[in-house]
């Protein structure tokens, strides 16, 4: 298991409460940047996760939202909305590094706190090792002051081609916890922070099983073993969905943290 090093900048910001994937930007998905801050604020959200990498091969790699950034990140911010970028990379030496520098370019431009990681295909079985150039070039190229997250599969035990004894307490943690049943999603959180990561902020769904009528009841239960939920995605989400949120970000402003449990 790594040890938790805050030395290596991986405990500068922490999220709390309830954020949101943000994945293309636009007026049509998510109205004006003014208007998608109003909303992001009338809901109660703490943080977004703005993407802006995506690579899905060895050979593919896609900078997202390359023209809104800094324009959506400047509105959320104004609005007191912390924004975090987020990204999707490759384990190979070539896509590591062309990840981290778009990945550092996208924070700058959406002046954000901080950048959050969400490997998984990408570096399992024999492209595992590669999990430790990912973090410590991220961790590198972090601005002074940015954070780190780290977001992937929710169940440790199932996907153990996946190097976690790498990555373990890195960051904060988010484990995607999407289409499990709360027995299953109380695992996953316990074997999150068995791993490492004290600070989690699960990944919570907008679609699926969970979602619509079940998602506010699903979300606060969560909510009662974590930091905070991320829901996946703003685009998928909605009226229903966002007076859920609006309710689970309420649960987070009443009950203090040290009177969570752990799962």
């Amino acid at each position: 298991m790594n040890p938790v090093n805050p030395t290596r900048g991986t405990h500068r910001h922490m999220p709390q409460g309830c954020g949101m994937y943000v994945m293309d930007l636009s007026v049509a998905h998510q109205g004006t940047p003014l208007q998608a801050a109003q909303r992001a604020k009338n809901a109660g959200l703490n943080f977004v996760a703005l993407e802006a990498c995506w690579q899905n091969s060895a050979d593919e790699h896609t900078p997202v939202n390359t023209l809104d950034l800094d324009d959506y990140g400047a509105a959320f911010a104004e609005a007191g909305i912390d924004v975090w970028v987020w990204g999707y990379p490759w384990g190979s030496p070539e896509q590591i590094t062309r990840f981290v520098a778009r990945m550092r370019e996208a924070a700058r431009s959406a002046k954000a706190t901080g950048i959050l990681l969400d490997p998984e295909l990408g570096f399992k079985d024999e492209r595992a090792p590669f999990m430790r150039d990912l973090l410590e070039q991220t961790i590198d190229s972090l601005d002074e002051g940015l954070g780190l997250g780290f977001s992937s599969y929710g169940l440790t035990s199932v996907h153990k081609d996946f190097p976690w004894q790498l990555a373990g307490g890195y960051g904060w943690g988010s484990p995607q916890l999407y289409t499990v049943g709360l027995p299953i999603a109380r695992s996953a959180i316990k074997q999150w922070r068995e791993i490492g990561w004290f600070h989690l902020i699960a990944s919570v769904p907008t679609f699926g099983p969970n979602s619509g009528p079940n998602l506010a009841a699903y979300a606060s239960s969560i909510a009662e073993h974590t930091e905070g939920v991320c829901f996946w995605q703003w685009r998928g989400t909605d009226k229903e969905e966002w007076r859920a949120i609006e309710a689970v970000a309420k649960r987070y402003q009443t009950v203090a943290p040290e009177r969570r449990t752990v799962a």
